[in-house]
């Protein structure tokens, strides 16, 4: 699991390879940002936005995220031959519209495979999954990009092993968080 921090509020410069981003160890061998800023919401009137569970599953959120006028490319390298990925992007706001593509190699699909208009109730935030069958350490793109006029933000990424047992989705999924919680 990765989540995109900045270590205090406010905004610092693209972090590749994440020096101050939050990592769970786990099946991610590599990842990186490299044309992304990190951001914690510095004022508490922007709360309600881009929030992330903190680490040890308590109440408490880090709103954070990794942002750019443009665009934000991850690259993550994970060290299975199947595997989920879920992309969080967080935030309550109405103005924020953003293309997500997930893809193998380095063609970007033509399409992206969603297109976020709402981000759920109460900033509940949205996931899209991918399944992901590919040779171990292949590395497997998120492509987020600037839409509607503001910029693009994702959140953190988390990978499970084997295929996804909650959802069934055979390629792309996108969902609310209160949704995905309620097939557990």
């Amino acid at each position: 699991m990765v989540i995109f921090a900045s270590g205090d509020a406010g905004v610092v410069g693209p972090a590749p390879g994440g020096e101050n981003d939050l990592v769970n160890a786990g099946l991610i061998s590599r990842y990186e940002t490299t044309d992304g800023q990190r951001f914690i919401w510095a004022r508490g009137d922007l709360s309600q936005y881009l929030s992330t569970k903190s680490l040890d599953g308590s109440d408490e959120t880090l709103n954070a995220c990794a942002f750019a006028a443009g665009q934000v490319t991850t690259v993550v390298e994970v060290d299975a031959d199947q595997y989920q990925v879920a992309a969080y992007y967080g935030g309550a706001e109405n103005t924020r519209v953003q293309g997500v593509y997930g893809y193998l190699g380095s063609d970007v699909p033509a399409e992206p495979d969603v297109t976020i208009q709402e981000f759920g109730n109460d900033g509940a935030g949205v996931y899209v999954i991918w399944e992901v069958t590919a040779n171990p350490n292949e590395t497997f793109t998120i492509l987020t990009t600037q839409v509607g006029p503001v910029n693009a933000v994702i959140s953190g990424i988390f990978v499970d092993a084997g295929p996804a047992t909650s959802v069934e989705a055979s390629d792309k999924l996108i969902d609310t968080w209160g949704n995905i919680k309620s097939m557990r």
